[in-house]
């Protein structure tokens, strides 16, 4: 039996349908909800501003984003935080503009956590780390 996941985001009205593809959405509640879209990794509805740091003096990251709510970056809803550099090249990247190394802000680690773990993400099951490539963009470490 197909099981659906139905995320209805009270804050903002946003619907979220896990277990379709958009033209199956279409075709089961076309005439009910607005024009769907594909949902994949690291494609967020919204994505939070990021503050300004002083990164000097201690280990920091180059950042492309953060957000929270996230329903496919992970089970259940997490937390994310998206890192900016990658070297790899993978076929069907769905986030190239994360590439770029020289891109994003660089953010001290200690102020990324505190954001990851602001309770304005809340209610929230995990966080995931994701690229760019995540490993190779800590400085000052």
């Amino acid at each position: 039996m197909l099981e659906l996941i139905w995320i209805l985001d009270p804050t903002t009205g946003d619907l979220v349908v896990e277990g379709l593809e958009a033209a199956e959405a279409l075709a089961l509640a076309g005439d009910l909800l607005p024009d769907p879209g594909d949902l994949n990794c690291a494609r967020p509805l919204q994505i939070r501003a990021l503050p300004e740091f002083d990164a000097a003096g201690g280990p920091s990251l180059r950042v492309a984003g953060l957000w929270h709510a996230s329903v496919v970056e992970g089970p259940g809803r997490r937390s994310v935080l998206a890192c900016q550099g990658c070297n790899l090249g993978c076929r069907g990247c769905f986030v190239p503009q994360t590439h770029p190394f020289d891109s994003g802000a660089v953010l001290p680690v200690d102020a990324l956590v505190q954001l990851l773990l602001d309770p304005s993400g809340e209610p929230r099951d995990g966080v995931s780390v994701l690229g760019g490539e995540p490993v190779r963009r800590i400085v000052g470490a």
